[in-house]
């Protein structure tokens, strides 16, 4: 379910704007033609070197940033002496949204929430002689232009994508985009770059089917997604444009998120089996939670033993897929969002 969204951008494509918020350009993106979501970290070549506990301030001299952008402060392993936030040792690597106070000082916020309510980071503890390098951290999109025939191009903007807890920069603006754990895509190993494992950033309405269980059986929070990274965001399971998606992160915990899907609402939905192209793969377990996106539906009906058979296509040659399912087709409507509320 798309919506509308506003983000500050510094690259559309070839238009470059800037490289700061204060040069950045609002613009409104519909959600339907994001495909993917990263993070680019430039270093400010400066070490965080004082944080104080009467201030909540953070020591980032000539830090050169603006209200608003956002940092990573540290690397995994930095020693952090002292410095408490909220009477827990500082974890480093961690991206805080901050506001300058001065030219050497900032505070950090933990949550687009807090920053709006003005509501800084508490440090309980301070810490002097600290020598924790500070990164600006934007986001990249690759965003499927519509006025250039639905072609990829990469858009960058200050909110970051990843890395960060979701609800928070991009993932905030819509219940569609979640950042989540991808442990390969399309086979190859897909790692975290920071302290957080939350590494890439998904379109809800692209994942056009999706189980729990993957390479490990029938695992929870480890699941399989067939994506749509096409330009039209209507592809078919068989189609070139799919990605293959194995992500960690409990997709049946935003159940509700996936309001263009079967299996959103009332129960996730039970597989039985998937039949592409002549050949008919068993899910790990019948019981297993899944997703099948709406647009892909052509049609279903009961077979003998009161089990639904789910026709399945994207735009492209004639045909369909076959899913069967576990459960009746009276099941399988009722587990859809039919006033499409988010």
């Amino acid at each position: 379910m798309a919506n509308l969204i506003s983000v500050s951008v510094l690259r559309y494509g070839e238009r470059e704007f800037g490289t700061t918020l204060a040069e950045a350009k609002t613009m409104m993106l519909s959600s339907e033609h994001i495909i993917y979501g990263t993070n680019v970290e430039t270093a400010l070549g400066i070490n965080a070197t004082v944080a104080t506990a009467a201030t909540d301030a953070l020591t980032i001299t000539a830090h050169g940033l603006t209200n608003g952008e956002y940092i990573r402060v540290g690397d995994i392993g930095d020693a952090v002496g002292n410095f408490d936030i909220a009477s827990a040792d500082f974890t480093p690597g961690k991206i805080f949204k901050q506001k300058i106070t001065g030219a050497d000082n900032v505070f950090l916020h933990g949550s687009e929430a807090h920053y709006d309510a003005d509501t800084k980071q508490d440090i309980t503890t301070g810490a002097t002689g600290l020598a924790l390098p500070v990164y600006r951290v934007q986001g990249e999109i690759i965003y499927a232009d519509p006025a250039q025939g639905g072609a990829p191009i990469k858009l960058r903007i200050v909110e970051p994508c990843v890395n960060v807890a979701d609800g928070f920069g991009v993932s905030a603006k819509s219940g569609q985009l979640r950042a989540v754990e991808v442990n390969k895509k399309n086979g190859v190993a897909y790692d975290a770059v920071t302290i957080s494992e939350v590494n890439l950033l998904v379109n809800l309405d692209r994942v056009i089917l999706t189980y729990e269980g993957g390479s490990l059986g029938a695992s929870a929070d480890d699941w399989m997604v067939f994506y749509d990274a096409s330009n039209t965001n209507f592809a078919g399971l068989d189609s070139p444009f799919v990605d293959i998606l194995e992500v960690e992160t409990s997709l049946d915990s935003i159940q509700t998120s996936f309001v263009q899907h079967m299996g959103g609402k009332t129960a996730v939905s039970d597989f039985a089996s998937l039949t592409v192209n002549g050949r008919t793969v068993a899910f790990p377990d019948t019981s297993l939670s899944g997703f099948v996106r709406l647009k892909n539906i052509c049609s279903g009906f009961d077979n003998s033993s009161s089990k639904a058979q789910i026709l399945i296509k994207g735009s492209g040659k004639i045909g369909f897929d076959t899913l069967a399912l576990d459960e009746a087709i009276a099941t399988a409507v009722a587990s859809t969002e039919s006033n499409l509320t988010t």
